[in-house]
């Protein structure tokens, strides 16, 4: 195996990956200026560090809820999925640690969270399914398939159960990216703030025959 073969190694991240991943996510997300981030967090000065902090309590997240966080052999990429069992899951406790996460913006993110999951349940209801909470790749390694690879590796083991999988892209173009990944656009978008700041809600399917 090569070098870059094995940078291309998919495997699963421990807790020891999880304050690294939170920087990193926080980073990719900043740099790339995403209009989730910038509305979420108006403050230029506060944002890395805020969102740093919401990163760490999702990767916690996903860790208490028996999810998953995936990850090439360099770190280069994460994805980060939860699954969510069916009609017996209690409602997430979005509230805890938001205030000490975001701080002033706490109740914004609280917003948001509660508006992504109205649509996810209106979308899914009680059926099992996983969801793609978030997908990074470090900044200075995009656009060399991390994304894709670590989504196609999930998707595969996914659609041997049979389940389907759900997705909020923050961007159009990250939506289209997902789309031809195998995921199905649903419209319309969410909408935030200023009309501005969109989401975009994706389901995907399992191929399985």
């Amino acid at each position: 195996m090569n070098d870059k073969d094995s940078r291309r190694q998919v495997v699963t991240a421990t807790h020891d990956d999880e304050e690294y991943f939170a920087q990193m996510i926080a980073r990719a997300v900043v740099e790339a200026e995403l209009p989730a981030a910038r509305y979420l967090v108006p403050d230029d000065d506060q944002r890395h560090a805020v969102l740093t902090s919401i990163f760490r309590l999702e990767l916690e997240n996903v860790r208490e809820r028996g999810g998953i966080v995936r990850t090439v052999s360099g770190r280069e990429a994460v994805a980060l999925w939860t699954y969510h069992r069916g009609p017996d899951e209690p409602e997430p406790q979005l509230t805890a640690g938001l205030e000490k996460a975001a701080g002033a913006a706490a109740s914004r993110f609280l917003a948001f969270y509660r508006t992504l999951d109205a649509r996810r349940r209106e979308l899914l209801g009680d059926q099992p399914h996983w969801h793609l909470r978030i997908l990074a790749v470090r900044s200075d390694q995009q656009r060399q398939g991390f994304g894709g690879l670590l989504v196609r590796n999930q998707l595969a083991t996914i659609d041997r159960v049979g389940e389907p999988s759900y997705v909020e892209a923050p961007t159009e173009e990250l939506s289209e990216a997902l789309q031809s990944l195998g995921f199905r656009s649903i419209s319309p978008p969410l909408v935030f703030g200023d009309g501005r700041t969109r989401v975009f809600p994706a389901l995907h399917r399992t191929t399985r025959r």
